[in-house]
């Protein structure tokens, strides 16, 4: 079985930013810097699961992440979404 690749028409994305890249160690953290193109940009698909294990690795101070409350907030937020839509996974279009 072969995986076909097929042009992107269009992206539709949240008009609130969930992280940014000034959030360097989360992009370490989430293995990012693997999946964008050299300026920085790209579509990435994060794990649920990591991304909680991240956040409750920060909350409980086990790694130093200087992620802002907003920040966290909003992850968490983009958590219960996906979960509510029965996904496993969040896709993020970082521009």
């Amino acid at each position: 079985m072969s995986n076909q690749a097929r042009r992107v028409i269009k992206i539709e994305y949240a008009e609130v930013e969930s992280f940014n890249s000034h959030d360097d160690a989360l992009y370490d953290q989430l293995n990012l810097y693997e999946s964008i193109n050299s300026a920085g940009t790209g579509l990435v698909t994060i794990d649920l699961h990591r991304l909680e294990e991240v956040i409750a690795e920060v909350e409980a101070g086990d790694i130093e992440l200087s992620l802002k409350p907003e920040t966290i907030k909003a992850l968490k937020a983009d958590i219960e979404i996906a979960k509510s839509e029965g996904n496993l996974w969040l896709d993020y279009y970082i521009i």
